[in-house]
């Protein structure tokens, strides 16, 4: 078993956050913002969705060479 002592507020945190997500969604206010941006309102979800599952894929955009510090 892990210990882990700030695990706990993450978590709380993460299901507020996502808590506070689907009530925009359902008050319309996120879908209004991607029709700002010429997204249809059908396309919300998924493009949602694919962001979520796109976050989990990291693309290095460059390599930095270090040494030994001094």
């Amino acid at each position: 078993m892990h210990y882990i002592p700030l695990s706990l507020p993450f978590y709380l945190g993460l299901f507020l956050l996502l808590a506070f997500l689907v009530l925009l969604i359902e008050i319309r206010i996120l879908a209004y913002a991607y029709e700002i941006l010429g997204v249809k309102r059908r396309y919300v979800f998924v493009i949602l969705f694919f962001s979520l599952l796109g976050s989990y894929v990291n693309i290095p955009v460059g390599t930095m060479h270090g040494g030994p510090m001094e």
